[in-house]
């Protein structure tokens, strides 16, 4: 079950601080700026899938964690899945139409028994 409240850069420095190591540090050992850590930490940018694995390792996290707490939505992706199968947009319009929870998406996708109910809110 879902329960993040905390964004992804509230998750990284959270642990980034649990390992005392300072944000200058992290974002030596990561080969990148202490402003690009610093930007990442306070939402204003993402890091990389490659960045956000190397940061996951070097704070001993899974990186699926970490992707837990980051609000974007993959639009790119779902708009090539879209554009080169058309009856992915079905699929996806028919599904926000149920309004499924997070939690009942992600128990549809690791069940795959049976689908999203929908209209459950919190």
């Amino acid at each position: 079950m879902l329960t993040a409240v905390k964004t992804l850069g509230q998750k990284i420095r959270e642990r980034r601080e649990e390992f005392d190591l300072s944000l200058r540090e992290f974002a030596k050992k990561l080969d990148c700026s202490p402003p690009f850590i610093s930007d990442v930490e306070h939402g204003r940018r993402f890091p990389s899938d490659p960045m956000l694995e190397q940061m996951a390792k070097l704070l001993k996290l899974d990186a699926a964690e970490l992707r837990q707490h980051d609000p974007r939505a993959p639009l790119d992706e779902l708009k090539r899945m879209t554009e080169r199968d058309p009856s992915y947009a079905f699929a996806f319009r028919t599904l926000l139409e149920k309004k499924p929870t997070p939690e009942e998406i992600l128990r549809f996708v690791k069940d795959g028994k049976s689908a999203p109910k929908g209209g459950s809110k919190k």
